[in-house]
């Protein structure tokens, strides 16, 4: 081979070497766009992740908030119920003491009922010897 033939065969070689060239910067800017629309498309799907997760968060608070609205009022439940029991065994308390004082004043009346009547009986009984003694002398 002469330098003629390797001229040629290396102008043939850079020309080659260019259309490669050529056909690389198209496969990378291929590659580029396909790079940015997988970016693209990558972030779209976590910003409508990010959107669904706020969704959820927003329900997940919002039944917080029902379930400690529920725990408040269950809360206000058992301290009504607390006050209302203790008002009740109050006034069972008091009851009681009433029934039991009743009692002792009905015993007392009864006692007294029985003296009166113990004591009228001797009345009568005086009277009648009274009359007697007097319809003797």
């Amino acid at each position: 081979m002469n330098a003629e033939e390797f001229e040629k065969q290396a102008d043939a070689k850079k020309e080659e070497i260019g259309v490669i060239e050529g056909e690389l910067r198209e496969v990378e800017a291929v590659l580029e766009q396909q790079q940015a629309d997988l970016t693209n498309a990558e972030d779209a799907k976590k910003l409508r992740h990010l959107e669904a997760f706020s969704k959820l968060e927003e329900g997940v608070a919002a039944e917080l908030t029902k379930i400690e609205a529920c725990e408040e009022e269950k809360r206000e439940c058992k301290e009504s119920f607390g006050e209302t029991l203790t008002e009740y065994e109050e006034k069972r308390k008091s009851l009681d003491a009433e029934i039991k004082e009743m009692k002792k004043k009905e015993a007392a009346l009864i006692k007294w009922e029985n003296d009166i009547g113990s004591k009228e009986q001797a009345f009568k009984t005086a009277e009648e010897v009274s009359v007697i003694i007097f319809a003797l002398i």
